[in-house]
């Protein structure tokens, strides 16, 4: 008895850690200029809210692979439907860079724009990583 018991709680951590490998790290940066700087932009995956990040800060997500929808807004608890949605399809093991656009003026929406490695390369070290997500 103890023999299967062992054998089920060494299958759940493989399982378990074989399914950590399988996501992808979404980077979400926040380096916006005047407009909004004050403000925590709440950043959605999937309509759900999962940060509201800071300016001159960046966030780390890890997302399964496939679909995911992206939004971004100055005010709200909701995903709204008006705001630009930035679909992204994600493979296991790969790396995504998302940087957070504001408006040229208070009428505009913020959206998301997909960046290089090579570009978040430069920017992210000028930047802090944003551990708590409030």
């Amino acid at each position: 008895m103890k023999k299967i018991q062992l054998l089920f709680i060494f299958l759940f951590f493989s399982i378990s850690i074989y399914a950590q490998d399988k996501t992808a790290e979404v980077y979400i940066i926040r380096d916006t200029q005047s407009i909004g700087s004050l403000t925590k932009f709440e950043v959605f995956v999937d309509d759900e809210i999962i940060c509201e990040i800071k300016n001159h800060k960046y966030i780390i997500t890890n997302l399964t692979p496939g679909i995911h929808k992206f939004s971004v807004q100055m005010t709200g608890k909701k995903s709204k439907a008006n705001v630009d949605h930035f679909e992204l399809e994600l493979e296991a093991n790969e790396e995504y860079y998302l940087q957070v656009e504001t408006p040229s003026s208070v009428m505009g929406s913020s959206h998301f724009t997909e960046v290089t490695k090579n570009s978040a390369n430069k920017i992210i070290p000028k930047l802090e990583e944003q551990e708590d997500c409030d």
